[in-house]
Order: C-alpha cells, then structure tokens, then sequence
C-alpha cells in the first residue's frame, strides 16, 4: 500500500485528507478549525491558482510542482490519487490537479507563478508534462474558463470573493 501522495509524506508534515478524501492538503501550511482548513490570511479571498495536466502526465506534473509549493510553504491542496483526477477530467472540476491559495497579496502569486514556470515550463517544452483541460470558474457557474499564464500552458488562475465553498 502506497502511504505517500505522489512520493510526499502523509500526515501532519505532509498530506492529509481534510473535507474530501481525494483532495490532499498540505497539513504544514493549514490551520485547522474542528475539521475544516482555515487558510492563515488575514483575509478571506484572492487570486486561486489551479495546475492542469493531461491525464499522462499528472503524477510527473505533481511530482515537478509539489517540492516547489512546499519550498515556498504555498498553502494548496492536490488531487490523490490518479484516479481520482482522471474522474475529475470528465466533469465541472476537470484541470484541477493542484489547487494554490495565493490570496490577494501581488508579490506572493508572482513568487508563486515564477517559481513554478521555471520547473515546469522547461518540462511542458520538452513534451514531459501537457496541459490537461483548462478549468472552469466556479464563480461562473462554469460557464467561463479561468484564465490561462505562463509559458507551460499549465497554469491558470481566477479571482475569488472566498476561499471556502
């Protein structure tokens, strides 16, 4: 039995099933409240990040981006395991393998974005990783694409009033 998230540990210093048993957190950079993850922003919403990849190139994609969002202590959360994301891919959440809370703060979203264009960039150039589908803006009621960033193709990001919901 595998008792890592894409080569990550699982538990209090790495991934842990929190409200949804196929989107992992990453437990170092969660304050939890009873058993909901209340992200430490003084602030409720901002800019939310999503990482697509095909269906192929998941597991390398995640194993690329993940070192990095724990390196910069990036508050998100991962889809676990492969098949969870490939159920994903068919319907309203689909292109949603890594989700990134970067808030409203300017400086930590280009932090963010720069350091994962320089992994992964390089990657998607090289035909290692692809671009899986581009997800949909909940706030739209999934009638509009988030929008996309980045040289990888990757990458996509939204606006929202709150992180929650």
């Amino acid at each position: 039995m595998d008792i890592t998230v894409y080569g990550f540990p699982i538990g209090p210093n790495g991934y842990n099933v929190i409200d949804s048993t196929i989107m992992l957190y990453w437990m170092p950079t969660a304050a939890m409240v009873g058993h909901i993850v209340n992200w430490p922003f003084p602030y409720d919403g901002g800019r939310k990040l999503h990482i697509s990849a095909s269906d192929e190139t998941a597991e390398a994609t995640a194993r690329a981006a993940l070192p990095v969002l724990q390196r910069l202590g990036t508050k998100h959360k991962v889809v676990y395991p492969l098949e969870a994301y490939r159920r994903l891919n068919r319907g309203q959440q689909a292109g949603k393998l890594i989700t990134i809370y970067s808030g409203h703060m300017m400086n930590e979203y280009l932090t963010i974005t720069r350091a994962l264009e320089v992994v992964l960039e390089p990657l998607a150039m090289a035909g290692r990783i692809r671009p899986g589908p581009r997800p949909l803006d909940r706030q739209s009621g999934y009638t509009r694409s988030e929008q996309q960033l980045g040289g990888s193709r990757m990458l996509s990001f939204v606006d929202v009033d709150s992180f929650s919901g």
